[in-house]
């Protein structure tokens, strides 16, 4: 089945909306890490912050031990805040774009859905119009439409009106030839008999009138056959 521009259209605006959400999941993912790695430093920082306090006391007891134990402790802190620092603040920049991807995406997907509205309100203008056609017109690309259907229907019904009064007019020219034919066939002999009598000629023998009778109906015949043929 063909796809309509419709369909096309609700398709579209389905995938951009896919991605936008994409795109709205990965800005949240990458805004949560980075506050993660925020306060992540910020608590090495501050865990750094209480190991150099240690390291002081245990300086100031000699305790050259405990203060190696905490100066050890709070480089390390040191190094996993600027660690953590640093991947908040990559995060932050990988934000950045994808808020910038992000705006330009939402601004296209809004677009994109006035588009498709737009193909929806054509479409439907379309319908509507060519509904009025059909209402109008007796064709369609499909065939005939209700009006042409009855235009039609009332044509067929005039034809064979037509057809079967001709076919009754026929019946009854053929009818009238044959007895204009009889009428004929006995005026003729009545007139050759006429002129025999006044020739003293005598009378036709009944041969001779069957057979002048059958050539007259072979010219009934043939008339009626041409007239025929016309008509069809």
């Amino acid at each position: 089945m063909k796809e309509s521009e419709v369909d096309k259209a609700n398709n579209v605006v389905e995938e951009w909306a896919k991605n936008v959400a994409r795109l709205r999941e990965s800005l949240a993912s990458i805004q949560a890490g980075h506050q993660q790695a925020l306060r992540q430093s910020q608590e090495q920082r501050l865990l750094s912050s209480q190991f150099e306090t240690l390291e002081e006391a245990a300086i100031r007891k000699n305790d050259e031990e405990a203060a190696t134990a905490a100066a050890v402790a709070k480089i390390q802190a040191d190094k996993r805040s600027e660690l953590y620092y640093d991947h908040a603040e990559m995060q932050f920049r990988v934000g950045t774009i994808l808020q910038r991807d992000l705006g330009v995406a939402e601004m296209d997907f809004a677009k994109v859905k006035t588009k498709a509205e737009t193909i929806v309100v054509y479409a439907s203008i379309a319908h509507a119009q060519e509904r009025v056609y059909e209402l109008a017109s007796d064709i369609t690309v499909r065939g005939f439409t209700p009006k042409g259907e009855l235009e039609q229907a009332l044509l067929t019904a005039e034809h064979k009106m037509l057809k079967s009064g001709f076919l009754v007019d026929l019946a009854d020219k053929q009818s009238n030839n044959r007895v204009n034919g009889f009428m004929r066939d006995a005026e003729v002999s009545a007139e050759l008999e006429r002129t025999r009598q006044r020739m003293a000629l005598p009378p036709a023998t009944q041969e001779l009138l069957e057979e002048n009778n059958e050539d007259n109906r072979e010219v009934d015949h043939f008339v009626t056959d041409v007239e025929a043929e016309l008509v069809n």
